[in-house]
């Protein structure tokens, strides 16, 4: 779980992914506990135009997903890939920023290279490159360390078509944070079946909710 902060992203912010001890370590004090609470933020902002009341196709967003958005798996060592996946997340998590109220957020600041490295397992949908994805790590829990949506192709249940093949490909619980006053992120968790496990504020101005998905 990234997004305590997640790196940011992730999968939780902040809780997308939000078990602390999870959390990635960020480049200063500072940071490493908004990252550790963060996680996940960019799936916030995946969803932010996306009304919860919208007409939905078998629990999908109207848009691209419902008419058969294929999810694959991502291979960051293309660098044309990766550098796709790191501009949308820019992308995505400004729209965060401005929806959560902070700046602070570490995958901001985070470059094409430090991304790469990080231990994660990446999923996409294409248009033909990556306009939206959700990285992870799956280990005793699934834990979702970003997941974010080119602001471009907001409306179009990409985040809920990402989150969905996630636990079509996985069998353990699931673990994710958000922002939380990022209503739009919390409604695509409850749902999906996650359960609000708590609030946290890894620094000030900055309150983060964790989720959390039991299976088996």
């Amino acid at each position: 779980m990234r997004d305590v902060l997640g790196d940011l992203g992730g999968g939780e912010v902040v809780g997308v992914q939000a078990e602390a001890d999870l959390l990635r370590v960020a480049h200063d004090r500072a940071g490493q506990a908004v990252a550790q609470v963060v996680r996940g933020l960019g799936l916030a902002a995946t969803e932010r135009a996306v009304d919860p009341h919208e007409h939905t196709v078998h629990g999908i967003h109207s848009g691209m997903a419902d008419k058969g958005a294929e999810v694959t798996e991502l291979d960051l060592r293309d660098d044309r890939v990766a550098a796709r996946v790191h501009a949308v997340g820019l992308r995505a998590y400004r729209v965060e920023a401005d929806l959560i109220g902070f700046d602070g957020i570490p995958a901001l600041g985070e470059s094409v290279a430090r991304m790469r490295a990080l231990p994660l397992r990446w999923l996409g949908v294409a248009a033909p490159d990556p306009v939206a994805f959700l990285a992870y790590t799956d280990d005793d829990v699934v834990d979702v360390d970003r997941l974010c949506v080119d602001p471009d192709w907001f409306r179009r249940g990409l985040a809920r078509a990402l989150l969905t093949a996630l636990l079509e490909r996985t069998t353990g619980d699931v673990v994710v944070s958000t922002g939380a006053a990022n209503t739009p992120a919390i409604t695509l968790y409850e749902r999906a079946g996650f359960t609000r496990t708590g609030t946290v504020s890894p620094v000030a101005g900055l309150t983060i909710a964790t989720f959390r998905l039991q299976r088996g």
